[in-house]
């Protein structure tokens, strides 16, 4: 409760639709990033419940804004075929 005697509202939870359309990417590259580490693993409030907390999405952001624009995770660099590593 705040000095008002009202509670808090926490903040929201995002599902994994909500916290790709913040980020602007689609399933392929959302996937790339959680296994690139860039966005942390949810939380599990079930087994086929997951929610991220507004503060992995700003992490994430951060995360992001950190690389230099073209440039890949060290796991995603030598995937492709006839790529270089």
């Amino acid at each position: 409760m705040d000095q008002s005697g009202t509670t808090a509202d926490p903040a929201p939870l995002l599902d994994r639709a909500r916290f790709r359309a913040l980020l602007g990417v689609g399933e392929r590259r959302f996937v790339e990033l959680l296994k690139a580490g860039i966005i942390d693993r949810p939380l599990d409030l079930g087994p086929r419940l997951a929610r991220w907390q507004q503060a992995d999405y700003e992490l994430a952001l951060k995360r992001l804004k950190r690389r230099a624009p073209g440039q890949e995770p060290d796991q995603l660099r030598g995937t492709r075929k006839g790529g270089a590593s």
